[in-house]
């Protein structure tokens, strides 16, 4: 009995550079000053938000992920001290927790903050 290999469905983790009036193509992340207005960005909608946090100057063993500030489907994915943004599939959230797009519901919100004293 053969075994077919198994596909891993995810993220493409590939940064497009996109010339002035080139079309990334769909699915493809687009550094996050190119996603801010650059003609090359209208395949996704740029994050209303920032990376919430400061990406490591040099890439580590692991990747580094940062949250968007406002848009809880948009996170950046940290390379050579860039942010580079990714959408997580429709219908996902990015938690921040896990470092990965989950289901809205499971991911942790941010503890109210009460009164001071």
């Amino acid at each position: 009995m053969s075994h077919e290999p198994v596909r891993r469905r995810g993220l493409r983790r590939t940064m497009a550079v996109a010339a002035a009036g080139a079309v990334p193509a769909l699915g493809a992340a687009v550094p996050a000053q190119a996603a801010a207005g650059d003609a090359g960005s209208r395949a996704a909608p740029a994050p209303a938000g920032e990376p919430v946090g400061v990406c490591p100057q040099v890439d580590g063993p692991y990747p580094v992920f940062l949250p968007d500030s406002e848009d809880k489907a948009v996170y950046y994915e940290c390379s050579g001290g860039m942010p580079v943004v990714q959408w997580c599939p429709e219908g996902l959230h990015f938690n921040p927790a896990l470092s990965t797009c989950t289901f809205p519901e499971d991911v942790p919100q941010p503890a109210e903050r009460g009164p001071a004293g």
